[in-house]
């Protein structure tokens, strides 16, 4: 043929994707609600270390096809039909999309839905809001894992609160990813005070149903946590 062909390089695969690999067999031929083996055991059936199996844990827990349970183990997550619905998960993890895009991504989406949200949020789940907020002034250094936790619950009721399951899901799953690659903690008491305080001016605004307060302050937030990714 005269028409040039051009090929693809192989792309080498890592230890942490093969482990994965074979986690997701695992785990499609467990049930819901049970546990894998323990990290000991599966690190010598797989013969591999103990960083590895970790991330590839890790990459599954984001899919959202298995949930660690502190103290107890890991487990399969109760509906793995999640695994299918996820495409921009696996994305990130294979260097298609940067975390610059993502974050990007999601500025977007949460000042999107900022009137959305201004009108339809009720008494109630501002009071589950303020609840969480507490939470989250109260924690310090070491609460690092509970505090992205809170953190995740508080913008997860703000999407909710939309009546849109579209914008929810896209919202839910873009922070999922961002939460999972925050693998630094805050290290200064001050990193927890500045990062609430960002947190209780949108919930404020909220409460005044002031929809460019509640802009205002969303965008002071995002714009915190893309310096705090960039540190």
């Amino acid at each position: 043929m005269d028409e040039k062909q051009t090929l693809k390089r192989i792309k080498k695969r890592t230890i942490t994707e093969l482990v994965a690999e074979q986690l997701i067999h695992l785990a499609m031929q467990l049930k819901g609600g049970e546990k894998l083996p323990s990290e000991r055991e599966l690190m010598e059936q797989l013969g591999v270390g103990r960083s590895s199996l970790r991330e590839a844990l890790r990459s599954l827990e984001i899919m959202g096809l298995v949930e660690t349970r502190t103290g107890e183990g890991t487990f399969v997550a109760g509906d793995t039909s999640g695994i299918f619905r996820r495409p921009l998960e696996w994305g990130v993890f294979n260097g298609q999309k940067s975390l610059d895009q993502l974050l990007e991504a999601r500025r977007v989406f949460e000042l999107a839905i900022v009137e959305l949200v201004t009108d339809r949020i009720t008494e109630e789940e501002l009071a589950v809001l303020e609840a969480i907020m507490q939470e989250m002034e109260n924690y310090g250094p070491g609460d690092f894992e509970a505090f992205l936790a809170a953190d995740l619950r508080f913008h997860d009721l703000i999407a909710k609160a939309t009546r849109n399951d579209v914008l929810y899901e896209t919202i839910h799953l873009t922070r999922r990813i961002i939460s999972a690659e925050r693998t630094r903690s805050f290290g200064k008491p001050e990193d927890y005070v500045e990062s609430s305080r960002y947190h209780r001016n949108v919930l404020e605004a909220l409460k005044a149903r002031d929809a460019a307060a509640v802009r205002e302050a969303m965008a002071a937030h995002m714009q915190y946590m893309t310096f705090m990714f960039s540190k």
